[in-house]
């Protein structure tokens, strides 16, 4: 992982490459919904994470997820569905987080700048954590 550049113990800087590898598909979805989206849109479906992942047993796992969003007027609202379910329909996103959040937030293709301004490393705990708003 990288170093961190803040003196504070409990917050660093850290690539985008990094961090994602720490964000699984809940926490992007959290932070969207947390902050307000340049979309007037409106979006409604299942999206599907292709690099997500869980923790289980004490293990980190890859795995895809999906999710069904509801975005109106500024508001996101999401909750997870089974993969196999019928009732997950076809997803009008199926790709990377990092790309989702970048599509959604409207930044260039590149990565988001400034990560360590959106998210901050508690030691602790070994865990990135959304910052409010």
């Amino acid at each position: 992982m990288a170093q961190g550049t803040n003196t504070d113990p409990n917050r660093y800087t850290s690539s985008p490459t990094d961090l994602i590898k720490h964000l699984s598909g809940e926490m992007v979805l959290n932070y969207l919904s947390l902050h307000t989206i340049p979309s007037e849109k409106h979006l409604c479906g299942t999206i599907i994470f292709e690099d997500d992942w869980t923790f289980e047993q004490g293990r980190y796992l890859q795995q895809a997820t999906c999710y069904y969003l509801d975005y109106w007027q500024g508001i996101l609202t999401y909750y997870p569905v089974d993969l196999n379910e019928p009732t997950a329909g076809e997803a009008f996103y199926q790709g990377k987080r990092l790309a989702f959040m970048n599509q959604l937030l409207g930044a260039d293709p590149g990565e988001l700048q400034e990560w360590h301004q959106v998210f901050e490393f508690n030691a602790k705990r070994q865990r990135f954590a959304i910052i409010e708003p």
